[in-house]
């Protein structure tokens, strides 16, 4: 603990974010440091996250897509010299999916810097249904611990119909987003294997808006990731898969 004349409150220097995660991994890594602050009364100050999956490629910002406080360097050395701190460093990256007391906080922050900023792919005069069909660097991996996350295609077609059915939805636009390896401007099943996206959903082609993200060659990508996260947040409903940190963190903090 360091002492200065110009006390404010105890800092939070908080090293502890998981390098190199997607969103909802990073995301749960961020929310036990915030957690903690909030529970011990601190003033939050977090190391600048260095997100994996290229979510901070093509000029995009991590802490400025979900309106996330930014410290550099130099504020944290000023605060330092002249304001209590504790500083955690530790060789593990706890996270914490319990965002009972961190929710209202990280909401709050998401709405004042979407302030005046309309998410793309989403249609003011139909009903906006948004799905995230999780793939990535699970697909094709069936002996991986996080395998039990990626569903069949009849996993979220069933969860469409049941969701159109039960809420007379008529008019709508499904926007579907997907992270591959290896492929490009398709679906993939479990195991990696390419589908074209029209067929699996033929059903529902009048209108669909398909959002594909390479991870192994980000600048083939027309749209990011968080293109994707904006629009499902806003839109009328989400479709994911839980446990699934990405699906998670959408409906659970940022959805109301």
């Amino acid at each position: 603990m360091s002492n200065g004349s110009n006390y404010k409150g105890t800092y939070l220097i908080y090293h502890d974010i998981v390098y190199g995660a997607g969103l909802g991994h990073t995301m749960a890594c961020y929310n036990y440091g915030l957690n903690y602050s909030i529970e011990q009364n601190m003033i939050w100050v977090p190391k600048k996250l260095v997100p994996g999956h290229n979510l901070n490629t093509c000029g995009r910002i991590f802490e400025e897509e979900l309106g996330l406080p930014i410290y550099t360097d130099e504020h944290i050395e000023d605060i330092k010299k002249l304001y209590n701190y504790e500083e955690v460093l530790k060789d593990t990256q706890p996270s914490s999916m319990d965002f009972e007391k961190t929710k209202p906080v990280l909401n709050q922050w998401y709405k004042e810097s979407r302030i005046d900023k309309t998410p793309m792919f989403l249609n003011e005069h139909k009903t906006n249904i948004c799905m995230s069909i999780r793939r990535g660097d699970l697909a094709g991996k069936p002996d991986h611990p996080m395998f039990v996350r990626l569903k069949p295609f009849d996993y979220y077609i069933n969860v469409l119909e049941d969701l159109i059915t039960t809420n007379n939805i008529d008019d709508f636009r499904l926007i579907l987003s997907t992270d591959l390896r290896g492929h490009n401007n398709c679906l993939v099943d479990e195991m990696n294997n390419p589908h074209d996206v029209s067929s699996v959903f033929k059903k529902y082609a009048d209108d669909l808006v398909f959002v594909p993200f390479r991870e192994d060659e980000p600048q083939e990508n027309q749209f990011h990731t968080f293109d994707f996260f904006h629009a499902a947040v806003a839109a009328d409903y989400f479709i994911g898969y839980i446990p699934g940190g990405f699906s998670e963190v959408i409906n659970f903090i940022y959805r109301q």
